[in-house]
């Protein structure tokens, strides 16, 4: 007769905790996993996995209003209207626009003899100079045709337009050899080196450099100059000149980490060949009056 085998108690043991293990798994997943799988999905749908699209409120705020041009928005789309009563809607200008200070100008931005439309709205301030740092819309009518809208749109701000004004302009700041108890300025295009007497460190006389004093510590020492840094651009509106213009504040750093703002840069701000660009023979140095001096004998 054929022996019965045993079963060892700690196999059926295992077998229990395992029944368990799956039956708990399986409550787990019914209980706990499932709904929120559905509340990822509800979530997924509701907010496009995580990126909102650009929705109306219902309610429209007029933000600025001008000689017949309005500007306004409803939830995230800035609408704008001319004096014609033509008007186009944008939800991809910048965040938070409208939320300071929004303000309308007219003026030939391009130079075809007729208006333009000017917007300027209030991006923060400068941090320094405590002056207002405004991002520049311009907004020239579409005529053509085929035209897709009826306004072309460009963009810049202070920082943007920083970038730019630096990818053109060459400033330089130097402490010369011969006068280190002033520090000397020029500015040039891009690509056009100045050059320097190699002695006394003056720039060549056929190069137009400004000279400002040095800042000197309470025992009369002057400072050593590290670094020149320019502000972001204030842009503005010249409604006399009908132009909008630029600034740049110019900072010599020392190495002490003191700054001093021994001068200022302007210009203008035109549209040429489909782009934003410096007016021709806009940009003009003017040495801060409080340090300016003439130019040393050579």
């Amino acid at each position: 007769m054929e022996e019965k085998r045993r079963i060892n108690p700690a196999i059926v043991l295992l077998l229990l905790v395992l029944a368990a293990l799956i039956a708990g798994g399986g409550l787990y997943y019914a209980r706990v996993y499932r709904p929120r799988v559905q509340e990822s999905l509800t979530y997924s749908t509701r907010y496009s996995a995580g990126v909102r699209g650009p929705v109306k409120d219902g309610e429209e705020l007029v933000l600025a209003e001008k000689n017949g041009i309005t500007v306004s928005r409803n939830g995230d789309f800035i609408t704008v209207t001319d004096k014609d009563g033509v008007s186009d809607e944008y939800a991809d200008w910048r965040d938070g626009f409208g939320s300071n200070d929004t303000q309308i100008y007219e003026l030939d931005a391009n130079g075809d003899g007729t208006d333009d439309i000017i917007i300027l709205d209030d991006e923060g301030e400068d941090e320094t100079s405590f002056h207002r740092l405004m991002g520049l819309y311009v907004l020239l009518r579409n005529t053509a045709d085929d035209a897709r809208a009826p306004f072309q749109v460009f963009y810049t701000n202070a920082e943007n337009w920083l970038s730019f004004f630096n990818s053109v302009i060459t400033c330089a700041l130097n402490q010369p050899a011969s006068h280190p108890q002033l520090v000397q300025f020029v500015m040039d295009l891009n690509g056009v080196s100045v050059e320097y007497d190699s002695e006394t460190g003056l720039a060549l006389p056929e190069y137009r450099a400004y000279y400002m004093n040095a800042l000197k510590d309470t025992n009369g020492n002057v400072f050593k100059l590290s670094s020149i840094r320019l502000s972001p651009a204030m842009i503005s509106v010249n409604e006399e000149e009908g132009a909008v213009e630029m600034r740049h504040y110019v900072y010599a750093v020392y190495e002490s980490g003191r700054e001093q703002q021994v001068g200022t840069i302007t210009g203008g701000i035109s549209v040429e060949g489909g782009k934003l660009i410096i007016t021709e023979r806009s940009v003009v140095f003017e040495a801060n009056r409080e340090y300016a001096v003439p130019a040393p004998e050579r």
